[in-house]
C-alpha cells in the first residue's frame, strides 16, 4: 500500500517541455492500463479509506494539506477507474460527475470542500508570509472564526462520506 500511495503521485504528471505528444501518449497509455487493474485501484482506494480525519477541538493543530489529500486522491482513483486522463482535481471531479459516477449534490459538496480547504491553506500561508514566518499547512482550530470552524467540520464530514463511498465502490473489487 505504501508503494501504491507513492505511485499515485505519478498519475498527476504534466507536460513541461519537449514534445507534448509524448506526454499525451504516455497519459493515454497509463490511463488505459490502470483502468483494468482492480487490485491496484483497490489499494489506492484503501489508502484513502484508511486516512484518519482530525478532530477540531481546542488546541488541535490541523494539517490542511492532509485534509486535501483524500479529496485529490478520490478524484484520481475514480478518474483512473473510468479512463479520465485529467490531472486537475476539479476537472476530474467534473468529468466523474458527467459520467454519473457521483450525484450532483455530492459533486457540489466535494468541490465546495476542496475550494474551502484550498483557500484556507492559502490564507494560512499568506498570513505566515506577511508575518515574516515560514509558510505552513497547519492551523490551530481555535484560531478560526465561527464560520470557518463550521465549514471545517462540514468539510471533514464530507470527506468521511467520500471515504464511505469509496469503501462501498472499491472494497468489493477483489
Amino acid at each position: 500500500p505504501k508503494s501504491v500511495l507513492e505511485a499515485a503521485i505519478f498519475f498527476d504528471f504534466r507536460f513541461v517541455a519537449g514534445d507534448e505528444n509524448l506526454t499525451n501518449e504516455l497519459k493515454t497509455y497509463v490511463t488505459n492500463e490502470v483502468q483494468n487493474k482492480s487490485v491496484f485501484l483497490y489499494h489506492m482506494a484503501g489508502n484513502i479509506i484508511e486516512a484518519k480525519l482530525p478532530a477540531t477541538g481546542n488546541n488541535k493543530e490541523i494539517d490542511v494539506k492532509k485534509l486535501l489529500m483524500p479529496v485529490t486522491a478520490f478524484a484520481r482513483v475514480y478518474s483512473l477507474k473510468t479512463g479520465i486522463p485529467e490531472n486537475n482535481t476539479l476537472l476530474r471531479l467534473s468529468k466523474i460527475r458527467d459520467k454519473n459516477l457521483i450525484p450532483v449534490s455530492f459533486f457540489n459538496n466535494i468541490t465546495h470542500t476542496y475550494r474551502f480547504l484550498m483557500q484556507l491553506r492559502l490564507d494560512v500561508q499568506n498570513q505566515a508570509i506577511h508575518k515574516g514566518e515560514k509558510p505552513t499547512n497547519s492551523i490551530l482550530a481555535e484560531s478560526l472564526n465561527e464560520f470557518e470552524l463550521v465549514e471545517l467540520k462540514k468539510s471533514i464530514s464530507i470527506i468521511a462520506d467520500m471515504q464511505t463511498r469509496l469503501s462501498a465502490d472499491f472494497k468489493g473489487v477483489l
